[in-house]
């Protein structure tokens, strides 16, 4: 989603979400997640508070590629032959999503009124271990990336 009205020095949470909508009885496999974080953003005094859960709030291990989740990205950890690192599709036990949450600080001198825009995007997944990646594919219909606009808008009080 997108934010609006927010003034230079305040920290924003974002949210990445991926859903494994596949139909298969296994997870996803060798899942790569990445973020573009704008200029304008930098990491808050405590760090960047990153977190990655499933959809029932239980912890998810992770492999940071290098550089982090605004580098190469992180890759989650497969946790079974069945399960990967999102589990198969289900309409209702959450363990079929993952999310990534982070902080990131407005800079305190930054030009306004000003959007700026933040993207993620899921590089690869695999049907399994080692397989081929789908999130490369050309034919692919819905890319798997997604941004939010953050719209800068200071409060003036009189």
């Amino acid at each position: 989603g997108n934010l609006r009205n927010v003034d230079a020095g305040d920290t924003v949470t974002f949210a990445i979400v991926v859903e494994n909508k596949g139909s298969g009885w296994k997870g996803a496999f060798d899942t790569v997640i990445k973020d573009s974080l704008p200029a304008g953003f930098v990491m808050p005094g405590g760090g960047w508070n990153l977190s990655v859960t499933d959809g029932t709030g239980a912890a998810l291990s992770f492999t940071d590629l290098g550089g982090g989740l605004f580098g190469n990205g992180i890759q989650l950890d497969d946790q079974s032959v069945s399960d990967g690192g999102i589990d198969a599709y289900s309409q209702s036990s959450g363990k079929n999503i993952a999310i990534i949450t982070f902080d990131a600080k407005l800079v305190d001198a930054l030009a306004v009124p000003r959007a700026l825009t933040n993207g993620a995007e899921v590089v690869s997944y695999a049907a399994k271990e080692g397989g081929i990646n789908f999130g490369t594919d050309p034919e692919e219909e819905n890319p798997l990336n997604d941004i939010a606009t953050v719209s800068v808008q200071p409060s003036l009080t009189k």
